[in-house]
């Protein structure tokens, strides 16, 4: 976080034109917070406040500033309702059918920090997004059942889907295009390979950043390093 603070200060110092956007966490991450926290069978998270946020809304909001002109300004984003972040995952869980006790735990770190009432969510005055969890739910649940069977792909052919639409793709950041694998739909299924789901690209990524130390500012270089890697591992 101190690495992303001081490159936002970099940007806004210098005499480059620009526009920030800041969310709050992405509800896609949520799995990958749970294990981190976990201990057995245990899940132990500090009773915050938590907002996150879905992937397509940020894509969205994302692709909104881009199409636009430079702001010279940071724009806050969020989810459009707010939980206790322990009462988060355990709901989450539940809906999963996944037996981890979830255990409020106000001293629990969060990747390693541990954190204030609002550490987690936005400013007031901050866009939110339109994604409720239940519907998030429903959506990620209809997008498992609909998963692509690869022994019905003819070899050689290349199959692409997701709710991420070409505007979209053509103008939001790297960043969050980048995140198109997996649980957003955008898999690239070629013959008998198969694209790395959302969950094996988290893990993997959070592992890299674990490797050198926890240190921040290198998000979406391990994302993609993690892509990468599990692309050619099932190749």
């Amino acid at each position: 976080m101190r690495a992303k603070l001081a490159q936002e200060k970099l940007i806004k110092e210098s005499s480059i034109p620009y526009s920030i956007v800041q969310a709050t966490q992405f509800l896609e991450f949520a799995k990958s917070i749970a294990d981190d926290a976990t201990d057995g069978n245990t899940v132990r998270l500090p009773p915050v406040l938590f907002q996150p946020i879905a992937a397509d809304d940020v894509a969205s909001a994302v692709a909104k500033v881009a199409a636009g002109s430079p702001l010279n300004d940071t724009i806050e984003i969020g989810g459009p309702e707010q939980f206790r972040f322990d009462d988060f995952i355990r709901k989450l869980l539940s809906a999963r059918h996944d037996p981890r006790e979830v255990i409020a735990d106000p001293h629990a770190r969060y990747f390693g920090a541990e954190l204030s009432e609002r550490s987690l969510i936005q400013g007031d005055g901050a866009q939110l997004g339109e994604t409720r969890l239940a519907d998030w739910l429903k959506k990620s649940a209809a997008a498992a059942d609909n998963e692509l069977r690869i022994s019905e792909v003819p070899t050689g052919l290349v199959v692409a889907g997701g709710r991420l639409d070409k505007r979209i793709m053509t103008k939001a950041s790297d960043f969050v295009t980048s995140h198109a694998a997996g649980e957003w739909g955008m898999g690239t299924y070629t013959g008998g390979r198969r694209a790395p789901t959302h969950d094996e690209i988290a893990r993997l990524a959070f592992n890299l950043y674990e490797s050198r130390g926890r240190r921040d500012g290198h998000d979406v270089e391990d994302w993609l390093r993690a892509e990468e890697e599990l692309v050619q591992r099932h190749a």
